[in-house]
């Protein structure tokens, strides 16, 4: 959690330089909070339709990126 929030401190410090979102940025912070979110996960809560979207969330997140 300290960690996404040190990259959201980035993102912010970084669009108030020069005003403009680096997109790349944005991306690897949506991808640590994904990923972190994967680590977390009861067993309780893994159902076969969350596992198919977080997947797919993931390959756009990597093709975007």
């Amino acid at each position: 959690s300290d960690l996404i929030a040190l990259k959201c401190l980035q993102d912010i410090t970084s669009y108030l330089r020069s005003h403009l979102v680096q997109v790349e940025l944005v991306l690897v912070t949506v991808f640590s909070a994904a990923a972190r979110k994967a680590m977390v996960m009861q067993p309780e809560w893994v159902r076969p339709q969350l596992l198919n979207e977080m997947r797919k969330s993931s390959i756009a997140l990597a093709e975007a990126y």
